[in-house]
């Protein structure tokens, strides 16, 4: 007698798990040149977890461009650590931020490949998709946000060429001479005594930014910046500008590397004091709740809020 065929348990891809998902895209989303082979073996060294290039392509090639927007807060953005760096940001964003002009700084990628009509088609109603090229332009954009308007945006235009350079590591992003250029052009033109928060991106602790920015802009405009805890978007109000930019790029057909440029500069002109303000407001929400150490479900930019 011929036993049964027993079916293969358990999951197909560590990508069917959401978790596993937002690891990546977070990596990306701080290093935007990270190579398919680097995620795999990211996967292994921080996570230990086997994945294969093809894998992980497929998996981007499903990620939505908003997907900030509309996937969950990973179980281990909740670490004793995590929730201990967003009680201190709170309590130093309270002394340090009290009566002070505060404005918001971070980057965003703009792809020319998640914006094309034909390479971007879904059905009514859904939202385009993004793909990953082998070799593709990429538009990245630094931004400073305050209560009232977007301050500040500078655009450098890069070029990801993964078969050319399969190793390249910091390829198609900022750099810290872009950072330190754009500290020094907004330190110029905002109030004295501005306090400066921004995430923990590599390049926001670049050292060359110490003597040749921090001090400076401190000494000559009385700048000082304060760092976001880590896994925390949700107290980032810019996080939510770059996500309505995203959004109202999706229903425009653009063809041209030109055209993207335009439109994206076009987007962040468009913003009114009424959105600054409203992101700004829609962060304030969570602080109580990151005061108190209480742990954060929900989705990565609209949290639930623990009465």
């Amino acid at each position: 007698m011929v036993s049964p065929t027993k079916k293969k348990t358990g999951l197909k891809s560590i990508f069917d798990q959401l978790d596993n998902v937002i690891h990546c895209l977070t990596w990306i989303d701080t290093q935007p040149g990270l190579t398919l082979k680097q995620i795999v073996q990211k996967y292994k060294t921080l996570l230990n977890l086997d994945t294969s290039t093809t894998a992980v392509d497929r998996m981007l090639k499903q990620a939505k461009i908003t997907w900030k927007m509309s996937l969950p807060i990973p179980v281990d953005w909740n670490t004793e650590r995590i929730i201990t760096q967003r009680q201190e940001y709170m309590r130093q964003l309270g002394i340090q931020g009290f009566g002070r002009n505060v404005i918001y700084i971070d980057e965003s990628g703009f792809q020319l490949s998640s914006m094309k009509s034909s390479r971007g088609r879904a059905l009514e109603g859904v939202q385009p998709q993004l793909t990953v090229q082998r070799k593709s332009k990429r538009l990245n954009c630094i931004a400073a946000l305050s209560k009232t308007k977007v301050e500040l945006t500078k655009y450098i235009m890069s070029t990801i060429n993964r078969r050319e350079q399969p190793d390249a590591v910091g390829q198609g992003g900022v750099n810290a001479e872009d950072f330190r250029g754009f500290l020094m052009d907004l330190g110029a033109s905002v109030p004295r005594g501005t306090l400066l928060i921004l995430d923990n991106a590599k390049i926001h602790h670049a050292n060359m930014l110490e003597d040749t920015c921090w001090n400076t802009l401190k000494a000559t405009y009385n700048i000082d910046r304060l760092y976001l805890p880590a896994y925390s978007p949700f107290l980032n109000p810019i996080e939510l500008i770059f996500n309505i930019v995203k959004m109202r790029l999706q229903s425009t057909n653009i063809a041209t590397v030109t055209e993207m440029t335009a439109k994206v500069q076009e987007e962040f002109a468009k913003i009114t004091p009424a959105e600054a303000s409203n992101c700004y407001q829609h962060c304030t929400v969570f602080y109580q709740q990151a005061r108190d150490g209480i742990p954060f479900t929900g989705r990565i930019l609209e949290p639930n809020v623990v009465n």
